[in-house]
């Protein structure tokens, strides 16, 4: 139900708030700055990217390239099924599977 669902998503919510040395904050999907049919807060992930990744914080538009190749992964669930495509993006953010940038 709804309500139940709510009342879960919150009380997770909640819990990861309260976690001391957490570096996000919370913002509700209706104030996400992105359209509804956006996959990502392109602005946002760039950033993190940047920060994350030496060589993409001196050379910033590698962060597009990286962009456009995990939006491909995510709407290629489509075709693969939701738990490949899924098992697709976790090899990317673990670093498994890495973009040689400028080839």
């Amino acid at each position: 139900s709804l309500y139940c669902q709510t009342v879960t998503e919150n009380g997770v919510i909640d819990r990861l708030k309260g976690l001391s040395g957490v570096k996000w904050t919370y913002c509700h999907g209706e104030n996400l700055p992105k359209q509804a049919q956006d996959i990502f807060v392109d602005e946002w992930l760039k950033d993190a990217l940047c920060s994350l990744n030496p060589d993409i914080g001196r050379q910033p538009d590698y962060a597009d390239e990286v962009i456009y190749k995990l939006r491909g992964v995510v709407l290629e669930a489509r075709h693969t099924g939701l738990v490949k495509a899924n098992e697709n993006f976790q090899e990317w953010l673990m670093a498994d599977k890495t973009l040689p940038f400028g080839e």
